[in-house]
């Protein structure tokens, strides 16, 4: 769910946040893994940022030099296993 603010979200987690909280649920093996990803080209942000379309084309590639450079990773995939529902299996199959 995100805010209507710019570019703010609800809810941001970090790794070791979102595996303890999967922990306490009781889950399994618990891989989190982040990497970059963006939902919009670079130059709409840039364009919502600083309020130009045309600096916003100009600023655009060095911006996406800038970003290729840098380690930011904005998202987050998680796996986890239930161990019931492991186990419920495990005993079905036999």
């Amino acid at each position: 769910m995100y805010s209507a603010h710019l570019f703010e979200h609800k809810q941001i987690f970090a790794i070791r946040e979102m595996k303890s909280m999967l922990d306490e649920l009781g889950l399994d093996g618990v891989l989190a893994k982040r990497f970059r990803e963006l939902s919009f080209p670079i130059q709409l942000y840039l364009e919502k940022l600083i309020q130009c379309r045309r600096l916003a084309r100009l600023l655009d590639t060095p911006t996406r030099g800038l970003l290729a450079a840098q380690r930011i990773e904005n998202k987050m995939t998680v796996g986890a296993e239930n161990p019931l529902a492991t186990s419920a299996q495990s005993r079905t199959s036999s």
